[in-house]
């Protein structure tokens, strides 16, 4: 499954449907995410965040197994 920013984000910020979407990515078919959506999601990260988005993309990469 290919993932875009929109659902990353709502999975870290906890958006309104966030369990659907997580329950999808971590008990479904192996994860993807493409270079413009990773851009767009640090991005975003960066805006709302600030000084806390260093590293955070780094870790929900890593802690939902998205390749």
């Amino acid at each position: 499954m290919i993932v875009d920013a929109s659902a990353l984000l709502a999975v870290v910020f906890q958006e309104p449907g966030f369990e659907e979407i997580l329950e999808r990515m971590t008990e479904g078919p192996p994860v993807a995410a493409g270079a413009p959506t990773l851009a767009e999601t640090g991005i975003v990260l960066h805006a709302r965040l600030g000084a806390e988005a260093p590293g955070l993309l780094e870790r929900i990469l890593d802690e939902l197994g998205i390749l």
